[in-house]
């Protein structure tokens, strides 16, 4: 089984690479056509979305302990 559409995903999802290497990555190396590449990038750049905004409160919290972070997030 071939899992280079999860490679393409994972590349997507880190901050380093983004979209900048993971949609080049999956139509020059892996051999996946201009819209599955740009489908699966896109889909994994928005995968880290999602826990970012439903534990962001509890995230602020705990961080807002810290006088430096609480000066920030005020």
């Amino acid at each position: 089984m071939n899992f280079d559409f999860l490679k393409i995903i994972w590349m997507a999802m880190l901050p380093i690479f983004e979209l900048r290497l993971a949609l080049p990555m999956a139509y020059f190396k892996y051999g996946f056509d201009i819209y599955e590449s740009i489908g699966l990038s896109i889909i994994g750049n928005l995968i880290p979305i999602l826990p970012i905004l439903l534990f962001f409160k509890k995230i602020v919290a705990i961080f807002s302990k810290v006088s430096f972070f609480a000066r920030i997030f005020e």
